[in-house]
């Protein structure tokens, strides 16, 4: 049992074999339903050979039944395996169980300067439906610090271990349960819409951020102040913002496979706290867009891209073939799509931002643009055009054979001019009044 983290990883290795007197095609598996509520991932492996000669191992599918007959206080999985194992034959076989919210804070609250304390619950002897000739359990804590735990005449703690057993000759659904009451100041993290939660005991007291920066390790060890998202490979024009602006404590670092996106919120998240933000980037069309059959197809990976992150809730939003159609104006942007019809990215609706694209806007003032002028959909002209125009301005669009036409070379300008602005007006608060 890895109890490292606030993500339980239970590893199980088993041989098995079959003393019945007919061949078998699949075991079962059971977890107490207080504990399989919690459940979060399950997988079987299975492998031939022993040392050198060991064949990879092949996964196994691992469904949850019901069967009838058994304790209704568990709940039951059956793996098939891959051949029937006849009498007397034995198969070795791994199993991982990975739990979310299963660890308890205790106590609840803490103040800034308390260590985090959590409580484990489970058994000591293996449950299993079938009798169990010997077993041992190792526990696995993130430190050598335990306030308690219960003790067996077979228990030691071992540096940063916590060993029970072996036990030998258990019958069907033994149970022994155990408390093991340990320090472990690793944050609590639950994904909504990016509105990271630190799950653990809740803090008490007010906030000293004196306190925390004069002695981080002593006064904000319960909290957590980064998080690591691991993003696609190639990703670029990489952004990271909240409800007051753009964040610039951020780390970027990548290779071939991925990109590690280091985020770091304004303020450190203690027990009990939130944060919410924005994360975005672009990548490359070729990299994940095909076509098969005449169809286009996009391959991406699906999930919550934060590490050791619980995602209780996940949401994908997909652009629809009608919304698809609006795309005619469609160009590249680096952070702002202010020439696109954007129905997907959040950040032109940012306050700031519609804020600075107002202050930009064409006025009344200044002469007409010419009728062939190329103006996009999607927005509607600003000084920017009449610099265009009149000096050729970034020299952006470009006359010929009596049309204008726009070249894209730099583009970006806009974003850049209205990216300045809205960050300013972030610094000095929200737009009041009327104006957008």
């Amino acid at each position: 049992i890895d109890l490292t983290s606030h993500i339980v990883r239970v590893l199980s290795s088993l041989k098995i074999e079959n003393a019945g007197p007919d061949a078998v095609s699949e075991v079962l598996f059971a977890f107490p339903n207080m504990q399989a509520k919690n459940l979060a991932a399950i997988k079987t492996f299975y492998s031939e050979g022993k040392g050198k000669g060991k064949s990879p191992s092949i996964a196994l599918p691992t469904v949850i039944v019901q069967r009838e007959g058994m304790p209704p206080e568990l709940t039951f999985y059956s793996v098939a395996l891959p051949k029937s194992l006849e009498k007397g034959k034995t198969l070795n076989m791994d199993m991982l169980a990975v739990f979310a919210h299963s660890l308890t804070p205790f106590p609840e609250e803490i103040t800034q300067a308390d260590v985090q304390l959590l409580v484990s619950q489970d058994s000591a002897y293996y449950l299993s439906p079938y009798a169990v000739k010997v077993q041992s359990l190792g526990i696995r804590l993130p430190n050598g610090r335990v306030e308690s735990y219960t003790k067996y005449p077979n228990t030691k703690l071992v540096d940063w271990e916590l060993k029970y057993g072996p036990f030998e000759s258990l019958p069907p659904f033994s149970y022994s349960p155990i408390i093991v009451h340990f320090e472990n100041n690793h944050p609590f993290a639950i994904t909504e819409h990016y509105t990271i939660v630190h799950g653990g005991a809740r803090t008490k007291g007010g906030f000293s951020r004196i306190d925390y920066q004069m002695r981080t390790n002593i006064r904000g060890t319960s909290s957590f102040s980064l998080l690591t998202a691991l993003l696609p490979p190639r990703a670029h024009s990489i952004y990271y913002r909240d409800e007051i602006g753009n964040i610039s404590t951020s780390t970027l670092w990548a290779d071939s496979r991925e990109t590690q996106f280091g985020i770091q919120p304004r303020f450190p998240i203690f027990g009990g706290w939130r944060t919410t933000f924005t994360i975005g980037y672009s990548l490359p069309l070729q990299d994940f867009l095909f076509e098969s059959d005449g169809k286009r197809v996009l391959n991406i990976t699906y999930g919550c891209p934060i590490q050791e992150a619980v995602a209780d809730k996940l949401i994908m939003k997909r652009v629809m073939e009608k919304d698809a159609a609006m795309t005619e104006d469609v160009v590249a942007y680096n952070i702002i799509p202010l020439d696109s019809p954007s129905i997907t990215n959040a950040i032109v609706s940012f306050p700031e931002v519609r804020a600075a694209v107002s202050a930009l806007q064409y006025y009344r003032g200044l002469p007409k643009l010419p009728s062939n002028f190329p103006i996009p959909v999607a927005r509607n002209a600003d000084m920017l055009d009449f610099l265009h125009y009149v000096f050729g301005f970034q020299d952006d669009v470009v006359y010929y054979d009596g049309e204008y036409g726009r070249k894209d070379n730099v583009g970006n300008q806009r974003e850049h001019v209205v990216h300045l602005l809205a960050n300013e007006q972030s610094r000095l608060g929200k737009v009041l009044g009327i104006e957008p």
